[in-house]
C-alpha cells in the first residue's frame, strides 16, 4: 500500500469515502488486505510500534509488582493476561487508531479503501500484536512456577477476561472516527497553543471511558452471568462465554456505530485526519 505524499497543501483536495458501488472490482480480499496493513504497521509504523512496547512492558512491570504476594512468594497470575492487554489498550493506541496512522489512511482512500475497513483491520492488527504476546507471558509465568496442573484453569481464566480487550476496541473504533487527530511533536505541540484543548480531550480521553464506561459496560455480562450460572468457579466455561459473547458484542456494535457515522458525516472525518495540527 503506497504511504501519503499528501502532507504539502494536497490533503485539502476533497478526499472522499468511496461509496461501495465505485470500489475497484480488483479489492483485495480481508486476509490479504490484512497482511498487507499488519506488514505497513511492522515496517513504517515504528513511532507507534515503540509506543505499543512501552505500554506492554509497564504494564507488566506495574503488574508483577501489584499481583505479587511477598508472603507466599507467588505471583498471582489469573487474569493477568487480560490486566495487560486491557494497560495497553486503555491508551491513544486503541481511541484514536486512525489518527495516529492519518497519511496512510487518506493515501488508502485514494485507492478506493473503505474508511470502515482500514478501522476493522487495524483492530484485527492491535488484537493480533496484543493476544499472543499476553498469553505468553501468563503462560511463561506458570511454567516458570512449575504449576503446570494449574495451567489450564488459569488460561480458562484470562479467557474468562478477554472480553476486556473486546469492549477497548469496539469503544475505540467510535472514538477514532469520532474524534481522530494527528500526533505532532511536542515543540510544535507548545508553539501551537491553539491545539492545546484537543489535543488534551483526546489524551485524557482512554482514562475518562476506563472510569466511566467500562465500568457501566462490565455490570451487564456479570449480572447475567451471576444470575444464570452462579459462581464464575462453579460453571467456569458458561460463565466465561457470557462475558466472551459479550465483549464481542460490543466490539461488532462499536464497528457498526463508526460505520453509520462515517455513512453520514464522511467529510467531517476526512477534514479531522487532514488537519495539519489538532
Amino acid at each position: 500500500m503506497p504511504r501519503s505524499a499528501a502532507h504539502h497543501g494536497q490533503h485539502h483536495a476533497g478526499t472522499r469515502v468511496p461509496r461501495s458501488d465505485r470500489r475497484r472490482a480488483e479489492v483485495k480480499p480481508l486476509p490479504r488486505d490484512f497482511v498487507d496493513e499488519l506488514r505497513w504497521t511492522v515496517r513504517h509504523r515504528r513511532g507507534w510500534l515503540i509506543g505499543f512496547a512501552v505500554n506492554l512492558i509497564t504494564a507488566a512491570i506495574f503488574l508483577g509488582y501489584q499481583r505479587y504476594d511477598p508472603d507466599r512468594q507467588v505471583l498471582r497470575v489469573a487474569g493477568l493476561a487480560a490486566e495487560l492487554g486491557a494497560w495497553v489498550l486503555a491508551s491513544t493506541l486503541a481511541t484514536n487508531q486512525l489518527g495516529e496512522d492519518a497519511d496512510h489512511v487518506l493515501a488508502s482512500l485514494r485507492y478506493d479503501r473503505n474508511l470502515t475497513r482500514l478501522l476493522v483491520l487495524k483492530n484485527f492488527v492491535l488484537f493480533i500484536l496484543l493476544v499472543p504476546l499476553t498469553f505468553v507471558v501468563s503462560a511463561a509465568v506458570q511454567l516458570d512456577e512449575s504449576r503446570l496442573h494449574e495451567l489450564l484453569p488459569s488460561v480458562a481464566e484470562d479467557l474468562l477476561d478477554e472480553f476486556v480487550l473486546g469492549l477497548w476496541l469496539g469503544i475505540g473504533s467510535l472514538t477514532s472516527v469520532l474524534l481522530p487527530y494527528r500526533p505532532m511533536p511536542l515543540r510544535s505541540r507548545w508553539q501551537q497553543r491553539s491545539t492545546w484543548p484537543r489535543w488534551a480531550a483526546c489524551q485524557t480521553l482512554p482514562y475518562l471511558i476506563f472510569l466511566t464506561i467500562i465500568p457501566v459496560l462490565v455490570w451487564p455480562p456479570y449480572d447475567v452471568a451471576k444470575h444464570l450460572f452462579g459462581g464464575r468457579h462453579t460453571n467456569l466455561v458458561e460463565y466465561a462465554s457470557t462475558f466472551t459473547f459479550w465483549g464481542v458484542f460490543i466490539w461488532i456494535a462499536g464497528l457498526g456505530l463508526s460505520a453509520l457515522y462515517v455513512r453520514r458525516s464522511p467529510d467531517r472525518v476526512i477534514a479531522a485526519l487532514e488537519r495539519p495540527s489538532s
